[in-house]
């Protein structure tokens, strides 16, 4: 629940900040992949989707399979998570975002993600506190190109058991039906 909220946190601001000019920087590899590459190129690249893929054909009428077929077939959406803690989204043919949690701490991931994308177009912090009233900070850390948005996700919860930033990744033509306002965030309210 907490990812969904902060991915959607993180879609919300990104969304709202996409009228700003973007960075001319060309495609870059993440994680293996590459944003806007053919669902047949996603499968290649990834071996455990392959094999969800394979079992899906075989089984097609297990529940979690019927977004994943539609992906693949007729170009839907659908969300395809790994064990290694990567989150993928397949949209019209192509992979369309992934989610991952990044080692080596945020001022690293920072880093590279600078050296990969130029000067970070924005950082937000989200004030944050728990039930028992402790307070901290989190980040939000966004890079814009013409074809896609990285965002850096760091949150200092201290009860956190994987404090490791989470890095988002999304075609800007991602489509807006699954982003939330930030105005809904901060009331509280669901996505639309």
């Amino acid at each position: 629940m907490r990812r969904l909220l902060v991915m959607l946190m993180a879609s919300a601001i990104t969304a709202s900040a996409s009228n700003a000019p973007a960075v001319n920087v060309k495609p870059a590899e993440i994680s293996g992949h590459v944003i806007g590459e053919t669902v047949a190129s996603f499968l290649r690249r990834e071996p455990e989707a392959r094999q969800k893929a394979d079992a899906c054909r075989q089984h097609p009428d297990r529940v979690s399979c019927a977004s994943f077929l539609a992906a693949l077939d007729y170009a839907q959406r659908a969300e395809i998570s790994t064990s290694g803690h990567v989150d993928f989204v397949l949209d019209k043919g192509k992979l369309s975002g992934l989610t991952m949690p990044v080692g080596g701490g945020r001022d690293a991931a920072i880093a590279s993600l600078t050296k990969k994308f130029g000067a970070q177009r924005r950082q937000t912090t989200i004030a944050s506190q728990n039930i028992a009233g402790a307070k901290w900070e989190n980040y939000l850390f966004v890079w814009e190109t013409q074809d896609f948005s990285v965002t850096l996700y760091v949150d200092n919860d201290s009860a956190l058991h994987d404090r490791r930033p989470l890095l988002m990744v999304e075609s800007s033509g991602h489509d807006q039906e699954y982003t939330v306002s930030v105005e809904k965030l901060r009331e509280g309210g669901d996505a639309e």
